[in-house]
């Protein structure tokens, strides 16, 4: 059952099973929250040349399902149900410059992609869990779609360029096969390794990569890590893409790390307390060209989070939105910058922006307090075309935002947005309890998006009027539309 509040009306209709609620606030502003008896959030935003909102929905009641929501600015949905069915699982979605929308994610046997004659029937080899790509335009028509053959992959991120030209990211091992006219080219690797994928604007082949370090004068060598990941790409208008990840490093380089889920010493076995020691949890950020060559790259150490997202600008800047612990430093020589983070236990959180050669133009530091609880974890990050930075998370105990005042924004779980100009400067935060907010989207500076999930009945409209939303479960999605100041 769907409720639409319009005013005091209330209107009823079935989608799904889920109950989805939207409201039309005072002003410019609405909230849409959706949920059923299970956990359910909003993970991604994206918006395509008209302003249009596209939501990647997660529904976790009983197995783990995705839909995709597109919304209109003033609110109204356009469509709302699920684009095909049978799909185990939707990683990431992305809008380019013509309004088409590219869907990644999981799938298992057969699933058809598209309705009628242009359907097309994908099947996975042997039961196999396999990612795949496909392609629909803004009509919500079906273009195409493919199967990524590439065993244990988790989630798959994707991005495009002015040209129309599709990047996939993501995390396999075993043999995988990204070229489907090919089945002798592959690509075979022990642990778990990076891959980058490059597909034209008809999702043929172009080239595909195993990503690597980038040493001294461009040479590549391999992580030592055996535990590589990928957690979010972005790729500018002339197809250079930037990703950033996750790895463990080791200083014993030729064995394989532990487990790291285990808190219990095996007294049969080897001790692996050493192992445990000698284990760095690290964040990468990574520049590939549009031809597949390693350009640059930056590691510093954090916690177990491994955070880390990336956004691009209209003039190719790169900014970096994630945790570290420890220091992280740029450039070489006397020339180098380094930062140290306020505590050895605790990692602080970082906002930074890179030109397109890979220096550092500013580095922001959200320092977290000494609270045994105290905790940052950022989500989202956008640049509008204005060069405004907003960016979302979360936080426990207290965070300085402000790098000017030493001002700490203190809660017990609560969420975040975050301001600064493409300067760095600080333009302010905006803090809401009980609500977990994962991404971020805006429109020169207009209007502002934000997505997430909220856990207790909520006012959101901060006014005279009053706009409740009580999440059927343990939590309900939202989408909130708000002004450029954060507000209604």
């Amino acid at each position: 059952m769907r409720n639409r509040l319009i005013g005091i009306s209330i209107l009823s209709a079935i989608l799904l099973v889920h109950y989805i609620t939207a409201s039309l606030a005072s002003g410019p502003a609405w909230v849409h929250t959706w949920g059923g008896s299970a956990g359910d959030a909003v993970r991604k935003i994206e918006m395509d040349p008209d302003g249009d909102i596209y939501v990647l929905f997660d529904d976790e009641s009983g197995t783990f399902k995705s839909s995709i929501i597109k919304i209109s600015p003033d609110g109204s949905t356009e469509w709302d149900e699920p684009i095909f069915p049978g799909v185990e699982q939707v990683s990431d979605i992305t809008v380019d410059i013509s309004g088409n929308l590219y869907i990644t994610g999981l799938f298992t046997g057969s699933v058809d992609f598209g309705e009628g004659e242009n359907s097309v029937k994908l099947t996975t080899p042997s039961s196999k869990t396999e990612p795949f790509l496909c392609k629909y335009n803004s009509n919500r028509e079906f273009q195409w779609a493919r199967m990524l053959q590439s065993p244990n992959s988790d989630h798959i991120f994707v991005d495009t360029d002015e040209a129309g030209n599709v990047y996939c990211a993501g995390s396999f091992s075993d043999v995988s096969y990204f070229d489907p006219s090919s089945e002798t080219e592959s690509v075979d690797v022990q642990g778990l390794e990076n891959y980058l994928l490059k597909l034209d604007e008809n999702g043929n082949y172009v080239w595909s990569a195993k990503t690597e370090n980038v040493g001294e004068n461009g040479s590549r060598y391999m992580w030592n890590l055996n535990r590589d990941e990928c957690k979010s790409i972005a790729v500018d208008s002339i197809g250079n893409s930037y990703t950033t990840g996750k790895a463990w490093s080791r200083s014993q380089p030729n064995q394989l790390p532990p487990r790291m889920d285990s808190n219990v010493e095996n007294p049969e076995g080897p001790d692996i307390s050493a192992f445990r020691a000698s284990i760095a949890r690290v964040v990468f950020i990574r520049k590939t060209d549009p031809e597949g060559i390693i350009d640059w790259e930056y590691t510093w150490q954090t916690e177990y989070d491994y955070l880390a997202e990336v956004a691009t600008d209209n003039f190719g800047n790169i900014y970096v939105l994630s945790t570290f612990i420890g220091q992280v430093s740029f450039g070489d020589g006397p020339d180098a910058v380094t930062y140290t983070s306020s505590s050895t236990a605790t990692a602080d959180g970082l906002l930074l922006k890179l030109n397109p050669s890979g220096s550092l133009a500013w580095f922001q530091q959200w320092t977290v307090g000494m609270e045994d609880f105290a905790g940052i974890d950022p989500y989202g990050i956008h640049v509008d075309d204005t060069g405004i930075v907003r960016c979302v998370g979360t936080y426990m105990g207290s965070v300085d935002f402000d790098p000017g005042r030493g001002v700490y924004s203190r809660a017990w779980d609560d969420s975040f947005l975050y301001t600064s100009d493409t300067d760095g400067n600080y333009l302010g935060t905006k803090t809401w309890g009980y609500i977990d907010l994962f991404d971020v989207v805006s429109s020169d500076n207009e209007n502002v998006y934000v997505g997430g999930e909220f856990r207790k009945v909520i006012d959101f409209d901060p006014g005279l009027e009053i706009d409740k939303h009580m999440p059927n479960g343990p939590s309900d999605a939202l989408l909130v539309k708000l002004n450029s100041n954060g507000g209604w």
